[in-house]
Parts: structure tokens; sequence; C-alpha cells
């Protein structure tokens, strides 16, 4: 296989998939303290607090745990995935809050009488 043969079947793939969306929450072990929140990519979020670690640089998170993060360490959070949503219930509840259904009613002229 040739690599631009590789190439399209890779980027084929890429396109093909859809990142798991969902709800988490980061804990604060320690304390007890809690961030919940929502991604269209809970890969990132994972991705996010492991470069954390391993950098010990946790620029990538939420700026709202930068305290937590400074006295506590970053050791001693932890990710919990609440709801994992699919892209169809995704797509769904996104459209039912922010596209209501349309109403239609009469507006009165200016100037009618």
């Amino acid at each position: 296989m040739s690599d631009r043969a590789r190439h399209r079947e890779l980027r084929a793939q890429y396109e093909s998939t859809r990142p798991e969306a969902g709800v988490y929450l980061i804990r604060n072990n320690r304390n007890g303290r809690a961030l919940l929140g929502s991604t269209s990519n809970l890969a990132s979020l994972r991705n996010k607090l492991a470069f954390a670690r391993a950098t010990d640089m946790p620029g990538a998170l939420d700026l709202r745990l930068r305290a937590d993060i400074r006295a506590f360490g970053i050791d001693a959070f932890s990710i919990e995935v609440l709801d994992v949503l699919d892209g169809d219930s995704l797509l769904e509840k996104v459209c039912n809050r922010r596209c209501p259904k349309r109403v239609t009613r009469e507006v009165p002229r200016v100037g009618a009488g």
C-alpha cells in the first residue's frame, strides 16, 4: 500500500468517526470540591489532564481549578465521566435547546387604523 493510499484510508477513517461527547466531573480528591462540565470531546479532556500531569503544567485545564491545583497539586484531581452522549442524542438535545419550534403570530401594523 502506498503512502498516499494509506493517507486516504486514515483520513476517511478519521472523518467517519465522531468523538465521544459527554458530561464530566473533575474532582479534587483531597478537599472534595468538584467542577461539573460538558464537552464535545471526552478524549480531549482526558488528554489535557494527562498532559498536565506529565508536564506539571496545568494551563490546559479549566482556570477555575487554578487555586486548588496550586494548593494541592495536579495529582489530587481525577475525572469522572457522568454521561456519554451519542451523536444523534447530542444533536437532538442541542437543537431542542437552541432551536425551539418556530412560533408564528400576527404582528399589528403600525399606523393601521
